[in-house]
């Protein structure tokens, strides 16, 4: 699973955002998360500050599918 903190809006940073599009060809076949705040690769980070998720095809890139997080509850 990847993580990719996102600072725009989710139309501004799905597919064509360089850092998401990295995380998903490092990823094929999974998410490439869109998290709120900064987190460092190795900390937790609590449900609420997990915005939701693109979904990345087998080979690595992302389908345009999102997954919303219903626990997101805004920036911290």
């Amino acid at each position: 699973m990847a993580i990719q903190e996102s600072r725009g809006g989710l139309a501004d940073s799905g597919r064509s955002n360089a850092g998401n599009v990295a995380e998903a060809k490092a990823n094929p076949g999974g998410w490439v998360y869109q998290i709120a705040g900064s987190f460092g690769p190795a900390d937790h980070i609590p449900p609420e500050f997990i915005k939701g998720a693109f979904k990345v095809d087998e080979r690595g890139n992302i389908t345009g599918e999102f997954q919303a997080n219903p626990k997101y509850r805004g920036e911290p």
